[in-house]
């Protein structure tokens, strides 16, 4: 297992995603997981699991079908992903985020020297937005 601790000081090197792609074409896609290549870490995966965020040694998955369900993509997050603009840079600083009423890691803010990240657990999927410049 991984703790967000651990991201400290190092490079982010590549951000992964793989998204859910609903058969109704109104529905945008959905981020599954993210996994970020470190350096001195490897890749991680970012995965939900009730409301838990949960950080675990990985590679990305191959891309597949489910069916009714729609199909799943793999590849590198795309340019206005809120992480991309930070590949090459390293993590400064990270606050974690617990809810107190499930006692257990929900998310985090992941600091750069050029701004921040939060990556989250929002309502069991992952979430990740940029939240501001660097602190």
């Amino acid at each position: 297992m991984v703790i967000p601790g651990d991201l400290v000081g190092r490079r982010l090197d590549r951000v992964v995603c793989s998204w859910l792609h609903a058969r109704e074409p109104s529905d945008a896609p959905e981020l599954l997981h993210m996994w970020l290549a470190l350096d001195g870490l490897g890749t991680v995966r970012f995965h939900t699991l009730d409301h838990h965020l949960d950080l675990q040694p990985d590679e990305p998955h191959e891309p597949y079908d489910m069916d009714e369900l729609g199909h799943v993509t793999v590849g590198d997050a795309p340019a206005d992903f809120p992480l991309a603009p930070f590949v090459g840079s390293r993590i400064r600083f990270v606050r974690p985020v617990q809810r107190l009423t499930l006692n257990a890691l929900v998310g985090f803010e992941a600091g750069f020297p050029t701004g921040s990240v939060r990556i989250g657990s929002l309502t069991g999927c992952a979430g990740v937005r940029r939240s501001g410049a660097a602190a």
